[in-house]
């Protein structure tokens, strides 16, 4: 029961768990081990979000005390979006084959490991090596479980699983930079890195006792060698259009997201003059926008469509690239304020889109799910570390790369949505559960 004395952010964990639990047990068919294994997984990929939410507040910080320029600190976020987009395709073929559950648990011994380096790096070329082996293993959780999800419950569950866990993760975004911003004045930067060394092997440990429990995804076991049967599996996924025009649109969305999150600390405390408070005000108002889309995503999807849903997102996520010129060219208030106000619509959309992008696009592929759920996560980071990369150089000066890479995502966005309508939506198979 919840108490006055319960920290920030308690009661949206606890409903955000409570809707998971609603919404998998509405279908009375599902097998108890179905339902054990969810949790585990949502914790898993919410790892991933904890090792850059977490690290964020120290980023000005780092770049102090490791004696670094603004641009090499913000290379430590690159090398993490670069490392978690190129081994979605790793993680993705080898749940193909091999346990989920063990692949899962091996991946966050390496975010572990990566954890430990970046606490005792001395340097910020250590310190980005470490956040590339930490995006290694974390990228597992994005690559894998969605395509596990989708193999456990039948569409309708699946986005209600997906869009829940779009959900309970966005908790993360929300609270974490606050514990971080704590940590990194209580503790120093180094406490946000030994903090996620003792998550991750608490993680491992979990995974480990549950791993028996995690399906194969498509049990293939053909004679094909590993690399060959890996490009067949995804020069399928490529060639399906319906999931190259719906998880492209999505993720280019995504990379929005990811260029406004990665630049926040430096733009707010450069371009707006906000200390770190300013920007986990701003984390928490936008993952309140994120959640509220989420919430939403499913009724609305039933009665109106993933079309629809679709729409309105690329709608808000034009909305949102629109108030960024007007910031830019000073027609709108150039403040932190109005700057977070017009980020706003595109975290709505975004949630609103979340969990039936991710469910019909993997549905799209059947018997590749691993390898379909693997490229959307691809996707989505590779854009997220293509936008930040080439902001990095620039961010101290002015936020005109914010506003012009909101404005590539978004047609790209556009465009693969309006190529998805000439598609054809899969349909259920027989064999699905």
């Amino acid at each position: 029961m919840q108490t006055d004395k319960q920290k920030p952010g308690s009661s949206i964990t606890g409903f955000s768990l409570w809707v998971l639990a609603s919404s998998v047990m509405t279908e009375s068919t599902m097998p108890s081990a179905r339902l054990s294994t969810t949790f585990p997984l949502l914790l898993t990929t919410a790892i991933g979000l904890l090792a850059t939410d977490l690290y964020l507040p120290a980023i000005p910080i780092i770049a102090d005390r490791l004696e670094a320029s603004v641009e090499h600190a913000q290379y430590t976020l690159v090398a993490f979006f670069a490392a978690f987009s190129a081994f979605q395709l790793v993680y993705g073929a080898l749940a193909q084959r091999f346990n989920a559950g063990t692949i899962l648990a091996l991946a966050i011994v390496l975010l572990a490991i990566g954890s430990l380096i970046g606490a005792l790096a001395q340097s910020i070329e250590t310190l980005i090596a470490a956040r590339l082996i930490q995006g290694i293993g974390a990228s597992a959780g994005a690559a894998i479980v969605p395509g596990v999800v989708r193999r456990l419950f039948d569409q309708r569950t699946s986005v209600r699983v997906i869009s829940v866990f779009g959900v309970f993760e966005s908790c993360i975004p929300a609270l974490a930079p606050i514990v971080g911003a704590g940590m990194v004045v209580l503790l120093g930067w180094r406490s946000t890195f030994w903090a996620l060394t003792v998550v991750a092997i608490l993680s491992c440990i979990l995974l480990l006792r549950m791993r028996d429990k995690t399906p194969p995804i498509a049990g293939d076991r053909s004679h094909d060698g590993f690399f060959r049967q890996s490009l067949t599996h995804y020069g399928a996924v490529l060639r399906n259009a319906r999931f190259v025009t719906i998880a492209g649109s999505y993720a280019s969305a995504f990379g929005a997201l990811m260029l406004f999150v990665g630049t926040a600390p430096q733009v707010l405390d450069i371009h707006f003059g906000r200390d770190m408070s300013g920007f986990v005000l701003m984390q928490l108002v936008m993952v309140a926008a994120f959640m509220a889309g989420s919430l939403a995503a499913p009724s609305f999807i039933e009665r109106y469509g993933l079309t629809a849903a679709n729409r309105i997102g690329v709608i808000m996520l034009a909305v949102t690239t629109a108030g960024l010129f007007l910031i830019y060219n000073a027609q709108l208030p150039q403040t932190a304020q109005w700057y977070v106000a017009v980020l706003l619509p595109s975290q709505i959309g975004l949630g609103l889109r979340f969990g039936g992008s991710m469910t019909e696009a993997i549905g799209a592929c059947e018997g590749r799910e691993a390898a379909a759920s693997a490229m959307s996560a691809f996707l989505c980071f590779v854009f997220a570390a293509i936008g930040n990369a080439l902001a990095a150089p620039f961010v101290e000066t002015s936020i005109a790369p914010i506003v012009y890479g909101s404005l590539v995502f978004t047609v790209a966005s556009v465009a693969a949505h309006l190529a998805s309508l000439r598609t054809v939506p899969a349909r259920p198979s027989p064999h699905r559960p």
